[in-house]
């Protein structure tokens, strides 16, 4: 027999399987307001050895090769949701340490006045920025920085890591 590490996984999805933030009328309220709904989708996969956290890498890259996943994989490109469009060849997986929640992160964006108590974007004036508000100024002026170094960089790995 084959040991854990030299097996390869293999997936199947399950179609039934439903997500109940995605139809909870508190999370689909957030989506609207923060313009992601219809932006995103879940899918659930089952697979057919034991997960060891060692092995991840391997895990990750079998999970993107598996021709099951890959048919049903997609991604938003101008609004419309298509297959990948390039093979996945190799993968960095990092733990994310998950024994604190904490949205300490976004609290600069209250301070700075970004963000309303409300949790609601301070819009621009019309006249000057018609559709833009100050998180998007914030994400695309080089001269803002709202978000400690430090804390950036959590921002951007967990950014990086749902394309």
């Amino acid at each position: 027999m084959a040991e854990i590490s030299e097996c390869k996984f293999y997936f199947n999805p399950l179609p039934a399987k439903n997500f109940s933030f995605l139809q909870d009328k508190e999370t689909l309220a957030l989506l609207i307001k923060w313009s992601m709904l219809g932006r995103i989708s879940a899918q659930a996969f089952s697979f057919d050895h034991d997960f060891l956290h060692y092995n991840s890498e391997k895990f990750a890259l079998d999970f993107f090769k598996d021709p099951v996943v890959v048919f049903g994989l997609k991604h938003l490109v101008s609004g419309v949701w298509v297959p990948l469009d390039k093979p996945v060849v190799s993968v960095h997986v990092e733990p994310v340490p998950c024994s604190r929640v904490s949205t300490d992160l976004f609290d600069p964006l209250y301070t700075c006045g970004i963000l309303r108590p409300s949790g609601l974007v301070v819009k621009c004036l019309h006249e000057v920025h018609q559709d833009y508000d100050k998180l998007r100024q914030v994400t695309l002026s080089p001269h803002v920085c709202v978000v400690q170094k430090k804390k950036k960089s959590a921002q951007d790995s967990i950014s990086s890591s749902r394309c």
